[in-house]
C-alpha cells in the first residue's frame, strides 16, 4: 500500500473510501448557478410584428398587449404523456413561433450574447456556436395569470435549460421562484419592465414556478437551450491528485486479494472492496440526455476531474441512470382523502436498477443493470423524497395487497469500475442482458486471451459461458460465440452445453462445430448432447417439416464429419455410421404411420431428403415394417411412381430399396379384411391393401425383374380359404379387380403369362364358381304361381314387392292386419309356402307369416340366380381381356360355361352388373421381349 498517501489513513490503518472520495467531489463547485439571469439590459428592438396586428412598438401598451392577447390561445401544460388545459394550474396565454415574427436582423445577434452570459452564468465552459438557442413561444401573463411549480420538459434533442428574455412592458408580480436540492432563488422581472429588457436562464431540470402577476402584462421570448455534440467539460483539475489518490488506494486494496471472488453487485457488498462505485449527479438528466458532453453545471465541473482520475489509474467510468423500487404491504386502498398520490407501504423489499448504462462515446452497454445500494458513495441518497411512481396490486385470495414505489427520473450517476474488476462487470453485464450478449462474450474472450485482466483465467471465461448458457431462448449468435469459445479452450463439457442450448435451427456454422468436436473427441463426448438437437415430439405441429429439417442436419453434419476426417487423416468411426443410420431410422420412424397413407407419406417424404446415403439411411426402417404388407405396398408404389424423373439418385436409391425388401415383403404379404361403418351407417368391407395397390405392385416386380411367385401364392391361398357370406364382396371389391390388372399386366409387359398367374387364375376362379356361385337348388315347378300375390292392399304389396320372397335370410315378418283378418291372407296366401300364426293378445291384430321349407327353396333359387347373373356378368367383363385364354388354358371353356352359371329359361329377372371403371377393354397380346414401364 505504499501508493497510497498516509495523510488520507485513519489511526487504525484505514480509510472511509466512499466518504473521502463524497468529500473530495463535494468540494469541488461549479462558477456558476442552476439560475442565471440579468435586469435593466438596454438592447436593439425585435421589431415584434404579428400578422393582423401589425408592429408592436415598445414597452408594450395595455392596448396593444390585449391586440395580442386576442391572437393566442391558452397555454397549456404536460401531464405525463398528456397535455392539459387548466387555469388552476397554469393561465397565461401563448403564440407559436409561425404566429408572429421578429423582424430585426440583429436580434438574433443580441440572443447569442445573451446565450454566452447565460451559459456563464449555468457554470459551464462553452463557446456560443456550442450551444443554439431555439425560439419556442412568447407568453403574456395578464393580471391574475401564473403557473405552478413544475419542470420544463425536454421539448428538443439535447434541451439542457431554458432562456427566457423578458420585453419592456410594465407589470408587477409575476416573480419566478426556481429550486433545486433544497435551494430556492428568486427573479424579478418587474422592477426594470417599464423600460427595459431582462432575461432569466436555468436548467431544465430544476423546479419553477411563475407567481401571479399583481397589474399590468409580462411578456417573455422564451427559447431553448440546446447543447451542440462537441460541447465538453474543460475545468481546472484542482481535485483530480486527491482523487486519484483515492482511487490507488481503492487499487492497492483490490491488489491485497490475490484472486478475488466474483463480486456481488446485488448482494452483498465488501465495503473494503467494492466492485464499483456509483456517485449520484445534482441535476436530472433525460435518455436522450444520457451522455458526458451534456453534463449541467457542477455535474460537469465534478465529472471532468472524476473522469481525469480514473484516466490515471485505468479505471473505467460510465453514466447511467437509476431507479429504486421499494415493495411492501399497503396499508389501504388509496383514495382522494389521501394527501399524497401514492399508498404508503411497510417496506419488505428494496431493488437499485441501472435503467440504462453508457460508456464514454454514448453507446449503451446495458439496460436494467441491478446494483446494490452499498455502491452509492452518497449513503441516504434516496432519504426524504417521494417517490414519482406507483403500482398497487390488490388483495388476492389470503394474501393482503401490495404496492410498489418508483423512484426514478431524478437520480443520475457515474459508474466507477476498477481496472481489476473489469471482468468481473462484464460478467454482470452478460448476465442481465438482453441484446448485447455477443459483444460481452467477445469482450470476456478477449479479456482472457489477451491477459488484460490479471488473475483471470480460462476457467472464469468457462464458467462465464456456462452462466450465459442458463438463460432461457438464447439467440443463435450466442450459442456460437459459446461454442466457439468451447472449441478455443477444448472445453467438451461447455461444447455440450451449448449444444443442448439449441432451439428449433441448427446453423451450417454449428454443423460444422459440432462435426470438428465429433472428429477431434468421437462420437461418445458428444452423443447425449447431439441426439437432444434430433429429438422432435410426435405431436409437434409441422412433424414433417421438422424431421425433415433434421435429417437435412444429420445428413450435413456426417457428411462435414467424413470430410473433416480425410482432410486430417483421421479414421471415419464405424460408430459415427452407425449412429448415422440408427438416428434417420428415428427421425423416420416418428414420421410414419402404420397404414397405408404412412407408406404414401414416407414415399413424399423421400423426395424432400438429400439423396446421398438414402438407400443406406432408409433401408433399416422398412425392413422393421416387412410385416405391414399395407405400409409397404403404398410405400413401394408411390416411391417408384415419384421416382420415375430426371432425378436418377433418388430413382437408384428407390429401385435398390425396392429389390432389396421386395422377396421378404412378398413372403410375408398377407391380406386382411374387415367390416367398417360407411357414412350412411352400412356395413362396408374394407381391405388392409387395396387391389389396385397390389396390381401396380405386382407390375413393379414384373418390371424390375423381381420373382413375384410368393405373392401370387398368397393371393391364390386367400381366395382358396375364403368362407362365409362375405365371400362375394371379396370377389367383386378385391380378387376380380386384381385379376383384370392382372390381365392388364400381361398385355402391357408384351410377355408369356406366368405358372404362378395362371394358377392364381384357374384356382380363385374356380372357387367363385363352385364355392360362391353354387349349383342351382330345386324348386317346385309351380313355385311362380303359388307365390304369385294377387291382393293389392298395403300389406299384400309390401310381401310381394318387397325383399321378403327372395330373401332366403329373412325367414318370417310380422304385419299389422288392420282393417283385414286372417280368413283375407288365408285367400292370397298358399298355405303351401306361407305360414300365417296370430302373436301377441287375440285382439292385438299381430300376424307372422312365415315361410315353408317350399318358400325357402324358391327363396335360396332367387339368391342363387343373382349370383349366377352377378358372376357371369364379372366373367364376361374379364372375358374382354385378351390375355384370359391364355392365363386359363385348358380351364378357360370349362370355367366360361359351368353348369352353375347356366341360367333356366324363364329364370327371374336380375339386376345386371356394370363394369368397373378404369378397366377398359384391351387389344390382344403382341409377342415382344421388351418389357413397358409406367
Amino acid at each position: 500500500m505504499s501508493s497510497c498517501s498516509d495523510e488520507l489513513l485513519e489511526d487504525d490503518g484505514h480509510l472511509d473510501l466512499k466518504q473521502e472520495l463524497l468529500f473530495t467531489l463535494d468540494t469541488i463547485q461549479s462558477s456558476g448557478s442552476f439560475l442565471a439571469g440579468k435586469a435593466s439590459l438596454g438592447l436593439a428592438l425585435p421589431g415584434l410584428d404579428l400578422p393582423g396586428v401589425g408592429n408592436i412598438r415598445l414597452p408594450i401598451s395595455a392596448d396593444d398587449a390585449k391586440a395580442i392577447i386576442q391572437c393566442c390561445d391558452r397555454s397549456p401544460y404536460g401531464k405525463g404523456s398528456e397535455t392539459l388545459v387548466d387555469e388552476s394550474v397554469r393561465k397565461t396565454w401563448q403564440l407559436d413561433p409561425g404566429q408572429f415574427s421578429l423582424q430585426n436582423p440583429y436580434w438574433q445577434q443580441q440572443i447569442g450574447i445573451l446565450v454566452n452570459d447565460a451559459v456563464t452564468g449555468l457554470g459551464l465552459t462553452a463557446q456560443s456556436e456550442e450551444v443554439k438557442a431555439e425560439l419556442y413561444k412568447l407568453l403574456i401573463y395578464e393580471e391574475g395569470a401564473f403557473f405552478r411549480p413544475h419542470q420544463d420538459s425536454e421539448k428538443a434533442d439535447g434541451m439542457f435549460a431554458t432562456l427566457v428574455v423578458y420585453l419592456p412592458s410594465k407589470h408587477e408580480g409575476g416573480d419566478l421562484i426556481v429550486s433545486h436540492r433544497g435551494t430556492k432563488l428568486e427573479w424579478r422581472s418587474a422592477p426594470s419592465s417599464e423600460f427595459s429588457f431582462s432575461w432569466a436562464a436555468w436548467y431544465a431540470d430544476v423546479i419553477h414556478e411563475v407567481k401571479p402577476v399583481i397589474s399590468g402584462y409580462r411578456v417573455a421570448l422564451v427559447y431553448n437551450l440546446i447543447h451542440r455534440p462537441s460541447l465538453g467539460a474543460r475545468m481546472p483539475i484542482v481535485q483530480t491528485d486527491r482523487l486519484a489518490i483515492l482511487l490507488g488506494y481503492w487499487a492497492c486494496r483490490i491488489d491485497e486479494k490475490i484472486h478475488p471472488d466474483y463480486p456481488a453487485w446485488d448482494r452483498y457488498v465488501d465495503d473494503c472492496c467494492p466492485p464499483a462505485l456509483v456517485y449520484a449527479l445534482e441535476h436530472q438528466y433525460t435518455s436522450a440526455e444520457l451522455s458526458f458532453h451534456r453534463l449541467k453545471g457542477v455535474d460537469q465541473a465534478r465529472f471532468a476531474q472524476l473522469q481525469n482520475a480514473c484516466q490515471r489509474l485505468k479505471f473505467d467510468i460510465y453514466f447511467a441512470n437509476i431507479e429504486k423500487r421499494e415493495t411492501g404491504a399497503a396499508e389501504e386502498p388509496y383514495n382522494s382523502c389521501h394527501r399524497k398520490p401514492y399508498y404508503e407501504i411497510d417496506v419488505i423489499e428494496t431493488n437499485l436498477e441501472f435503467l440504462k448504462v453508457v460508456d464514454a462515446l454514448g453507446t449503451v452497454v446495458a439496460e436494467h443493470l441491478p446494483f446494490h445500494e452499498d455502491l452509492l458513495i452518497q449513503d441516504g441518497f434516496f432519504s426524504n423524497r417521494d417517490p414519482n411512481d406507483g403500482e398497487y396490486q390488490g388483495f388476492t385470495g389470503n394474501a393482503g395487497a401490495q404496492a410498489t414505489h418508483f423512484y426514478r427520473a431524478t437520480s443520475w450517476g457515474a459508474i466507477i469500475v476498477p481496472k481489476a474488476f473489469r471482468f468481473s462487470f462484464i460478467l454482470h453485464r452478460l448476465k442481465n442482458s438482453t441484446d448485447n450478449g455477443e459483444e460481452l462474450l467477445d469482450e470476456c474472450h478477449r479479456s482472457v486471451s489477451e491477459c488484460l485482466d490479471e488473475g483471470f483465467t480460462q476457467w472464469d471465461l468457462v464458467q462465464t459461458c456456462k452462466m450465459t448458457l442458463q438463460k432461457k431462448w438464447l439467440p443463435s449468435e450466442m450459442i456460437d460465440k459459446v461454442m466457439q469459445i468451447a472449441i478455443d479452450v477444448d472445453d467438451v463439457a461447455l461444447f455440450c452445453q451449448a449444444v443442448e442450448s439449441l432451439h428449433g435451427t441448427v446453423s451450417p456454422s454449428q454443423i460444422t462445430n459440432i462435426a470438428n468436436v465429433m472428429a477431434k473427441h468421437g462420437l461418445e463426448a458428444v452423443r447425449e448432447a447431439v441426439e437432444h438437437v434430433f429429438q422432435v415430439q410426435r405431436r409437434s405441429p409441422m412433424i414433417h417439416n421438422l424431421i425433415s429439417e433434421r435429417y437435412a442436419w444429420l445428413d450435413s453434419l456426417v457428411r462435414e464429419y467424413i470430410e473433416i476426417c480425410e482432410e486430417q487423416d483421421r479414421e471415419v468411426s464405424p460408430d459415427v455410421l452407425d449412429w448415422d443410420i440408427t438416428t434417420a431410422s428415428k427421425l423416420i420412424s416418428i414420421h410414419s404411420r402404420d397404414t397405408a397413407r404412412g407408406g404414401h407419406e414416407l414415399a413424399m417424404f423421400l423426395t424432400t431428403l438429400p439423396r446421398e446415403k438414402l438407400f443406406t439411411r432408409i433401408h433399416p426402417f422398412l425392413e422393421t415394417k416387412i410385416g405391414d404388407s399395407a405400409f409397404l405396398a403404398s410405400f413401394f408404389v408411390s416411391a417408384y411412381e415419384n421416382s420415375r424423373t430426371d432425378d436418377l439418385d433418388l430413382k437408384g436409391a428407390v429401385d435398390a430399396m425396392i429389390k432389396y425388401l421386395f422377396p421378404p415383403f412378398a413372403r410375408a404379404f398377407h391380406i386382411v379384411h374387415e367390416h367398417t361403418f360407411a357414412y350412411s351407417r352400412k356395413h362396408t368391407l374394407t381391405f388392409s391393401v387395396k387391389p389396385d395397390t397390389v396390381v401396380k405392385v405386382l407390375r413393379i416386380g414384373s418390371i424390375n425383374d423381381i420373382d413375384t411367385t410368393v405373392l401370387f401364392d398368397t393371393l391364390t391361398e386367400f381366395a382358396l380359404n375364403l368362407r362365409g357370406n362375405d365371400m362375394g364382396r371379396v370377389f367383386s371389391d378385391f380378387l376380380l379387380p386384381v385379376a383384370k390388372g392382372v390381365c392388364d399386366n400381361v398385355i402391357t409387359s408384351r410377355s408369356p403369362s406366368t405358372t404362378n398367374q395362371r394358377r392364381f387364375f384357374k384356382h380363385f376362379l374356380n372357387k367363385y364358381v363352385v364355392d360362391y356361385v353354387q349349383s342351382p337348388p330345386l324348386v317346385p315347378p309351380d313355385y311362380k304361381i303359388k307365390t304369385h300375390i294377387d291382393c293389392r292392399c298395403l300389406i299384400c304389396s309390401k310381401l310381394q314387392l318387397g325383399n321378403f320372397i327372395e330373401d332366403p335370410a329373412q325367414k318370417a315378418t310380422d304385419v299389422f292386419m288392420a282393417n283385414s283378418d286372417k280368413k283375407h291372407f288365408d285367400r292370397y296366401l298358399d298355405d303351401a309356402y306361407f305360414t300365417k300364426t296370430l302373436i301377441g293378445p287375440p285382439r292385438s291384430g299381430m300376424l307372422r307369416i312365415g315361410k315353408t321349407d317350399a318358400l325357402m327353396a324358391v327363396s335360396h333359387f332367387y339368391a342363387w340366380n343373382k349370383r349366377a347373373v352377378e358372376a357371369k356378368s364379372q366373367l364376361e367383363q374379364l372375358n374382354l381381356y385378351s390375355s384370359l385364354k391364355e392365363l386359363l388354358g385348358n380351364s378357360y371353356y370349362s370355367l366360361m360355361n359351368h353348369p352353375n352359371l347356366t341360367l333356366p329359361d324363364g329364370h327371374p329377372a336380375a339386376i345386371p352388373v356394370e363394369a368397373p371403371d378404369g378397366y377398359p377393354v384391351l387389344g390382344s397380346v403382341v409377342s415382344s421381349k421388351r418389357r413397358q414401364e409406367w
